[in-house]
């Protein structure tokens, strides 16, 4: 069970100690606390209660789920979303700041795991894959995702003054008049979305903007837990000659479906009150997990998007209007507080709210929280429908390739692979050439060498089915280079001191900041309890242990001896030897199964146990795959 105060001082309140002897008196067999002060608990003296700092939460669950009988675990800590709220109306900034540095994270999902699904996690595409991210709008800075073995965390401590940069878009002013909203007797909205999201304070605002234009409102608002994404709805009736009386919605008779949250607004039961005849529909198709998808990344993975506009438009009318609030809010602010503004904007220039923008922009004054941002916010909603082309442009692309090198030792063997890779695409090319420069500076010219070879006879092997658009090539370029360039020792520091990695977070903040990366060295764990802070003192420690690469493998190697390093190795050998039985004999018949297979490596993420793990998951999948590979060229 989860139990959560948020803003509220709860009536009646007892101290903890009384709670814990409460529960020792009714029979619990175990007891702890797990508190950002656990010193103020050292009086609780009983074998029956365990106290716990803050960063051994993950410790502290794991421990009391292999009690027997009845445990209860307290975490006495600040309401984290109460405790952002509270910053940003005092004007004050963390202490530090935990972000992910996206070339050594390996999106593995541990860090979501350690943090119980954190909300502010979230997954981007990047050239080398799926990575993890840190929403900065929703971290409550509590670490927990840094516990694990991920060494891909850094923590981020500002100089005084220094605050995340945020950005001004371009001011806008005149804006083209939206069409008219029209309205038969009573008007009904339908807004929904998740806790702390801040769709109570867009109804708000609502309610407010009709009722100073003369109207007639009644607004009720289902609340939910903020930090466990729990449901909620603001069902809005606004009417310019009686007051509405509302108990409930009935089904269909809603007008504007308005979906702050794409999985929330694709649910069956919100749908309900929605008609195809009635309701138009504008939604946010930002993928933002739910807790469970949070808690299990890699196993309950985000619906596909297009599946859920469909059921929407099923539901609602064909004239409904799709934006990705958080890109926009991102990329406008820096700050995904307002993509729900940018959201009502985009409604009010759809036609779709029978309120005046004055009455709106006035609303948000009255409000004096981030007013310029929010009437700025408001307006960028409404251009992204009146010209998406400008919006478009001011945004720019979600991430730029990396354009292969035109010059040195990668550049030579991608002219060489070009020859016998003729039906390659430009894409898949300039993908190979992005990574063989990786690997020369990964390890060297040979050892990139290797990895085009193999590329190379695939692509020889694929020719014969042209048709199939090189998918297979295209699969191992991806794959085989994720197996050859393991993040060891050697890597982790050459990709932590990498002068461009530092520039992107140092990018985000105004002002000077330390970077202290958090580093758990396989080899020191017998005389480290937990990571080591690297900042600037130990960074000469880091480059030259980037520079000792050369004795990666080699019987110097005082890593090389380690389970996880041998695995790595082993890995490679065992990914060639697949693709070598998949491609003898490659036909229509088997492509498929042989591009499952090519494309097994994707799912061996992380470090050490988390890495040893998932290896053992896809190993035991390729046996199955090649099981099936051997018995139709049998049959064959």
């Amino acid at each position: 069970a989860v139990a959560l105060t948020g803003g509220q001082a709860p009536g009646g309140q007892r101290p903890v100690p009384d709670v814990v002897q409460e529960l020792l008196g009714l029979g619990v067999v175990r007891v702890g606390i797990v508190s950002e002060d656990p010193g103020r608990y050292r009086s609780l003296d009983s074998e029956r209660i365990e106290i716990f700092g803050l960063e051994r939460h993950a410790e502290a669950l794991a421990h009391f789920k292999g009690i027997a009988g009845t445990t209860v675990l307290i975490l006495d800590k600040e309401c984290a979303t109460e405790k952002g709220r509270k910053r940003r109306r005092q004007g004050l900034s963390p202490e530090e700041y935990v972000l992910i540095d996206e070339r050594i994270c390996e999106g593995c999902g541990d860090c979501y795991a350690q943090s119980e699904g954190c909300a502010a996690l979230y997954s981007v595409d990047t050239e080398f894959g799926e990575k993890t991210q840190v929403r900065q709008a929703n971290c409550a800075q509590d670490g927990l995702c840094v516990d694990g073995e991920c060494p891909s965390f850094a923590v981020i401590k500002p100089a005084k003054g220094t605050r995340l940069r945020r950005r001004r878009p371009e001011a806008l002013d005149q804006l083209p008049a939206p069409p008219q909203c029209a309205v038969d007797g009573t008007y009904a909205i339908f807004a929904m979305g998740r806790g702390g999201t801040g769709v109570v304070t867009i109804s708000h605002l609502l309610a407010y903007a009709a009722m100073m234009e003369g109207k007639y409102v009644y607004l009720s608002n289902n609340t939910g837990l903020a930090q466990k994404g729990g449901p909620v709805e603001a069902p809005i009736l606004i009417s310019e000659c009686e007051q509405p009386v509302l108990n409930r919605l009935f089904p269909g008779e809603v007008d504007l479906y308005l979906g702050f949250d794409l999985l929330r607004a694709a649910e069956t039961d919100n749908l309900k009150y929605a008609s195809p005849q009635r309701s138009r529909a504008l939604v946010s198709t930002a993928e933002i997990a739910n807790a469970a998808m949070n808690r299990n990344p890699r196993q309950q993975r985000f619906p596909a998007t297009d599946n859920l506009r469909e059921l929407i438009d099923t539901h609602t009318g064909k004239d409904n209007i799709y934006l990705d609030t958080f890109w926009l809010a991102e990329r406008l602010f820096a700050d995904t507080l307002y993509a729900n503004m940018l959201l009502l904007g985009a409604a009010y220039q759809a036609g779709a709210l029978p309120v005046g923008a004055e009455a709106i922009e006035r609303a948000i004054e009255l409000n004096a929280r981030a007013v310029e941002n929010n009437i700025q916010a408001f307006r960028w909603g409404r251009l992204a429908v009146a010209d998406p082309d400008r919006v478009e442009a001011a945004l720019g692309a979600r991430y730029e390739p990396i354009p292969a090198r035109t010059a040195g030792p990668a550049a030579v063997m991608l002219g060489a692979a070009r020859s016998e890779l003729g039906a390659l695409s430009e894409e898949g090319q300039r993908a190979l050439g992005v990574r063989l420069t990786e690997l020369c500076a990964y390890q060297d010219e040979a050892y990139a060498r290797r990895y085009a070879d193999f590329v190379c006879k695939v692509g020889r092997a694929e020719q014969g089915l042209a048709h199939r658009g090189q998918d297979l090539t295209r699969a191992v370029i991806a794959n085989l280079y994720k197996l050859m360039a393991y993040k060891d020792e050697y890597e982790v520091a050459r990709l932590a001191v990498r002068t461009d990695a530092e520039g992107r977070m140092r990018a985000l903040f105004d002002g000077d900041v330390e970077i202290i990366r958090n580093l758990h060295p396989p080899t020191l764990r017998g005389l480290l309890r937990g990571k080591v802070g690297f900042g600037k003192g130990l960074r000469p420690l880091l480059t030259l242990l980037s520079q000792l690469k050369g004795l990666r493998g080699t019987v110097l190697d005082p890593f090389g001896g380690t389970g996880s390093r041998r695995l790595e190795r082993e890995l490679v050998a065992w990914y060639c030897g697949l693709i070598e039985e998949v491609v003898t004999g490659l036909d229509e018949e088997t492509y498929g199964l042989g591009l499952e297979i090519a494309r097994l490596p994707d799912e061996i993420r992380g470090y050490e146990q988390v890495k040893e793990a998932a290896a053992t998951r896809a190993m035991k999948r390729a046996e199955e795959l090649i099981g099936q590979l051997r018995a139709r060229g049998a049959a064959s």
